[in-house]
């Protein structure tokens, strides 16, 4: 026989309200988490921008290709793509609401992509050059974003995991509802209006579909790393350590081969045209070399920020999996469980 409900204990509403989401959440975690991320995109182009200064004073025109691939994609450009990938694709998974995410991943990017045209433009030793780097830039990096978000929108959507920081309060997995999905829209919207204007202020409209083949190919990379270190809430590390390093490994080794398989292939088909690059037997090694160098400088930016959730206790969530309880348990509380079998025991007495 079913009870009736208990007024007096602690259960979930329906609706996942904003503030007893918030109320469940280490303030802590999650600041140092985002801030985190933030900080080290922040520092990969500063670092980056440090290391491009000195580097055109010691080559100032470069006319070895894999020298080009070395030096430049491979120690800059790889490890600020790779932060830039996260702070798009990681916030996306979180648990608030599309909308909110969405604002702050803009946010975030267009300060980042500003910072980034800005320092390049200074290094050049031309200020006012801001406005032609940025009309050239922002296009492709919104691109490259793009792709990423799609990916992570569509991940969080149809298999329900959620990334969130440690939990003062167990909570269950958000799923999708009609209002997120009106978000979505409204956001799909904007940034098809955002595309139509940028269009218009191409010049060679092949480079955003390259940039947005790369956000593809980058946020495929991006999720397998992410699932694979970050853990689960139910997970069992300790017992299954052994399996964990060697799935990891696996992750690893399929990513490094898929991002300098795409480096090599953009080098070969489409950069010839910016600096000669003649294929033999010498230069495949040398290609290969670099091409692989540059997935571990992409791989080892996302181990960094990665690391760092997991450092501060940042977990993902499957709305399919096991959950210890479905209510909110704030210590105040009173277990539901626990009263509901006692009134049974005494009913049954």
């Amino acid at each position: 026989m079913d009870l009736p409900p208990d007024p007096t204990s602690a259960q979930l509403p329906t609706k996942q309200g904003w503030f007893p989401a918030w109320r469940a959440v280490d303030k802590k975690s999650f600041a140092a988490g985002l801030g985190g991320l933030l900080i080290w995109l922040a520092s990969c182009i500063v670092l980056g921008l440090a290391y491009l200064a000195i580097l055109e004073q010691l080559i100032p025109n470069p006319d070895s290709f894999l020298a080009f691939l070395f030096f430049i994609i491979g120690v800059f450009a790889m490890p600020v793509a790779s932060a830039f990938g996260l702070i798009t694709f990681l916030p996306l998974l979180m648990m608030q609401r599309y909308l909110t995410r969405a604002v702050f991943v803009a946010a975030a990017t267009w300060a980042n992509v500003y910072l980034l045209c800005w320092g390049v433009a200074v290094i050049n030793g031309d200020p006012r050059g801001f406005t032609r780097l940025w009309n050239g830039i922002s296009p492709l990096m919104f691109g490259y974003g793009l792709s990423i978000g799609v990916i992570a929108s569509a991940i969080q959507w149809y298999s329900s995991r959620t990334l969130r920081p440690k939990m003062k309060a167990v909570l269950p997995a958000r799923r999708a509802s009609i209002a997120e999905s009106l978000e979505l829209m409204a956001v799909a919207a904007l940034v098809f209006v955002v595309c139509r204007s940028l269009f218009e202020e191409l010049t060679d409209p092949m480079e955003f579909w390259i940039a947005v083949a790369m956000g593809a190919i980058a946020g495929t990379a991006l999720s397998t790393l992410t699932f694979g270190m970050i853990p689960r809430v139910d997970s069992k590390e300790v017992r299954l350590a052994p399996i964990r390093r060697m799935r990891m490994s696996m992750i690893v080794l399929a990513t490094l081969l898929l991002i300098g398989i795409t480096i090599a292939a953009w080098a070969t088909w489409l950069e010839p045209a910016v600096l000669p690059f003649r294929f033999t037997w010498d230069s495949g090694v040398g290609l290969t070399l670099a091409s692989l160098f540059c997935g571990l400088m992409f791989i080892a930016s996302a181990w960094v920020g990665l690391r760092w959730l997991r450092y501060w206790g940042w977990t993902l969530q499957h709305a399919r999996g096991r959950e210890k309880s479905s209510a909110i348990s704030f210590p105040n509380q009173t277990s539901t469980d626990s009263a509901r079998s006692t009134a049974e025991t005494g009913n049954s007495a």
